[in-house]
């Protein structure tokens, strides 16, 4: 990565894994002006594919699970967290990066029933077959 005002490569000064354990945290320094940059850093979705019950196959897509969370009334202030929570379990329970549909659903619903019972049964009635 090059620094945004003279062009020269940056340095990592400073890594870590952020506190959910999902994200890298890096902060970068420019060795000829100085500036200092932060980035987070979060692994690639893309190679997970999702197996649908038609058997046709998809990436995942983080967006999509996030517009379902929004569905069953989770507070707006929760709505990121949780989608990292479940896209963490995701990653953790793939196999050969694929993953069922349902399995997701599962792990969403298992994750909404710690969190709160409204979104769990909202989310619950539009995968009714799982609960």
């Amino acid at each position: 990565m090059n620094c945004a005002n003279c062009k020269t490569k940056l340095k990592t000064t400073n890594s870590r894994l952020t506190h959910s354990g999902q994200h890298t945290w890096r902060r970068k320094q420019c060795p000829q002006c100085k500036r200092v940059i932060t980035t987070y850093e979060r692994p690639s979705l893309e190679d997970i594919l999702v197996e649908k019950k038609d058997k046709s196959v998809e990436p995942f897509d983080r967006d999509k699970l996030y517009r379902s969370l929004i569905l069953s009334n989770t507070q707006d202030s929760a709505i990121a967290a949780l989608t990292d929570t479940i896209t963490k379990f995701i990653v953790d329970s793939t196999t050969d990066n694929k993953i069922t549909s349902s399995s997701i659903s599962k792990i969403a619903l298992d994750v909404l029933q710690r969190y709160d019972k409204v979104p769990y049964l909202r989310y619950g009635s539009y995968h009714s077959e799982l609960l």
